[in-house]
């Protein structure tokens, strides 16, 4: 009779995925959103995590959460400048001593080109093109990959889809919540290291209007 196998074993059920404790992460953009959620869910999970955020205001609150959770830091920047972004990945490397993740959030709101001034042009191709470069290049030595961010509640929808009407479009299932693109930031950097995660696209289950 053949050998049963042990009941115990479950080498082939699923394949190892490293843990997020003790792993040190950068978090741009991470004080509002989308960025705020992926930190305090880095946070909660062990993550040591560093974060920046233009607002002071929003930098105080979402540290208090990140604090309340796990272990956070971080400073207000504008990472259209590109000492700002030196700055950022200084302080950084003094809080975290090294980085193994980084997560390039930062963005900000862009409107119609025929209804935006060139001065404020510049700045959107600053901060949600050039920085984006310049913050990778900064990080070094790490897998990259994307994570497309379907229609998601968050400040950034504002006045257009006030508190109230993204809470009703999350509940009907036609809107993200920030937590949401988190859950996929954290299946990411999960993934064995040998793999590489290279495109997630988080989309609404129902369409949004």
């Amino acid at each position: 009779m053949p050998d049963l196998a042990d009941p115990e074993d479950i080498a082939d059920a699923h394949t190892e995925q490293p843990g997020l404790a003790g792993r040190k992460a950068v978090v741009t953009g991470g004080t509002t959103g989308i960025g705020r959620a992926i930190a305090v869910l880095l946070a909660s999970e062990g993550a040591k995590v560093f974060v920046c955020g233009r607002t002071p205001q929003h930098l105080e609150d979402a540290l208090k959460r990140i604090r309340e959770v796990g272990v956070g830091d971080g400073i207000n920047v504008d990472l259209a400048d590109p000492k700002e972004t030196e700055r950022f990945f200084a302080a950084a490397n003094d809080f975290l001593g090294g980085l193994d993740i980084a997560v390039i959030n930062a963005a900000v709101p862009v409107e119609a080109l025929a209804d935006t001034s060139r001065e404020d042009t510049d700045y959107q191709i600053a901060v949600d093109f050039t920085s984006y470069l310049a913050t990778t290049h900064a990080a070094k030595r790490i897998k990259v990959g994307l994570i497309e961010p379907g229609f998601t509640g968050a400040d950034f929808q504002y006045p257009d889809f006030p508190p109230e009407r993204q809470r009703d479009l999350i509940q009907q299932g036609r809107m993200l919540r920030a937590e949401d693109i988190a859950v996929a930031t954290r299946f990411m950097l999960t993934q064995p290291r040998r793999t590489a995660v290279s495109l997630v696209r988080v989309e609404t289950r129902l369409e949004h209007p």
